[in-house]
């Protein structure tokens, strides 16, 4: 019963952080919107990778190097920062160009490829997710916690990103949202590329 409560107490923490809207978020539906559901499908897989790999390393010790290694955080923070303000930059300029055709297999497939290396890298570079993968383990995990039940939090994880990114992909790939994305594409863009800049300054300003 103790670990059941350790589980559900870290998956439903796990939950809230997703939920929540961050960089992952504004790229999983940047690109179901603006390219296609395969794209956002690609960087749901995408975020989802880089946050469990980040949470599967804290399982096994990656909390210890990041104490001993601190100056580590600085360049992850410095290199998330920058990615996030090119990804703005590109969304603002790009927000009179036409949306790119996605009827081909070729496109298709493209555009997963590229929404999943856009997920990956934006979830990679982002500092946060190494303070969140830590911080959870260390407040909602003891340190007595057994392996299976770990491993049970980390595919709780993995479940509550999929899942959730999923269904963000999902609901604004269909017909209707990507009728509202044409009407209001340059509106959309540079909104969602102002945000991206901004998260990304506030990252390269930010002192520990």
């Amino acid at each position: 019963m103790d670990q059941a409560i350790v589980i559900f107490g870290a998956a439903f923490i796990w939950f809230l952080a997703v939920v929540s809207p961050g960089p992952n978020f504004l790229i999983v539906s940047q690109m179901s919107v603006a390219r296609s559901r395969a794209a956002g499908m690609g960087a749901t897989l995408g975020v989802s990778s880089g946050a469990l790999s980040y949470a599967s390393l804290t399982l096994f010790g990656l909390s210890i190097v990041l104490d001993k290694m601190a100056w580590l955080h600085d360049p992850i923070r410095i290199a998330g920062g920058a990615y996030l303000v090119y990804l703005g930059i590109k969304s603002w300029r790009g927000a009179r160009n036409p949306p790119p055709q996605a009827a081909l297999a070729a496109a298709i497939s493209g555009h997963f490829r590229q929404g999943f290396r856009v997920g990956l890298l934006t979830a990679l570079t982002n500092p946060k997710s190494i303070a969140f993968c830590v911080g959870l383990f260390a407040a909602a995990v003891p340190p007595s916690t057994p392996l299976w039940a770990k491993l049970a939090v980390l595919l709780s994880g993995a479940v509550i990103e999929l899942g959730w990114y999923t269904l963000v992909a999902t609901t604004l790939s269909s017909g209707r949202a990507r009728a509202f994305y044409l009407r209001a594409k340059a509106a959309i863009d540079r909104t969602v590329g102002g945000l991206l800049v901004l998260l990304g300054a506030r990252l390269l300003v930010e002192e520990n």
